[in-house]
Order: C-alpha cells, then sequence, then structure tokens
C-alpha cells in the first residue's frame, strides 16, 4: 500500500477527524473509499460510454438496412403498377393498340 499527502484546510482538516471519529473510522479509510468509488465510478461510466457507442452503431446499421429495404419494397411496387406492354407492338401499351387507326385491306 502506497502512500499520499493530502493537503487540507485547518477546517476541512478538523471536520473529518471529528466525522471519522464519530463513524469509528479513520480518514485514511474515508479517503482510500473515495478514491475506490471514484475508480470504480469511472470505470462504470466508460463502460456506459462503450455499450451506448456500440448501440449507437448497430442503430446506425438498422436504420441503414431499414432504408434499404424500403426503397426494394418501393421499387417492386412501382414494377407492379408498371403498365403492360402490349404482345402484340413492342414498347406499346394495350390502349395505345387499341387507339391506333386500323388499316383496311381493299380487294
Amino acid at each position: 500500500m502506497k502512500n499520499i499527502t493530502v493537503a487540507v484546510s485547518d477546517q476541512a482538516h478538523r471536520g473529518i477527524r471529528i466525522w471519522a471519529a464519530e463513524h469509528s473510522t479513520s480518514v485514511s479509510a474515508i479517503l482510500q473509499a473515495l478514491i475506490e468509488i471514484v475508480i470504480t465510478q469511472e470505470s462504470e461510466k466508460n463502460e456506459i460510454i462503450d455499450r451506448v457507442r456500440a448501440m449507437n452503431l448497430i442503430r446506425a446499421r438498422l436504420q441503414a438496412k431499414d432504408r434499404e429495404l424500403a426503397a426494394a419494397v418501393k421499387a417492386q411496387k412501382s414494377a407492379a403498377l408498371a403498365p403492360l406492354e402490349s404482345p402484340f407492338r413492342p414498347n406499346h401499351s394495350a390502349a395505345d393498340f387499341f387507339s391506333s387507326p386500323t388499316k383496311t385491306v381493299q380487294s
């Protein structure tokens, strides 16, 4: 175990010694517990930050996949709703076929 020297005001020194005596502990034990709490909280904070970053990455990937699927569905709907081509005249619709003038054959 290592020793640490800490400079505090006279008022803080007196107050922490009184508090330690009232709680049957020492100033060293109090400071050691506080340091461990700070270190633990920092470690937990870093773990939380890492988890949030991972969740954000997953969310971004899911959103990209959702956009990709929405575009595919839109393309499929567009293809399904496209006018049917006439089998009689390539690149013309059935309406074009029926509305065009017919030629009569003269004998």
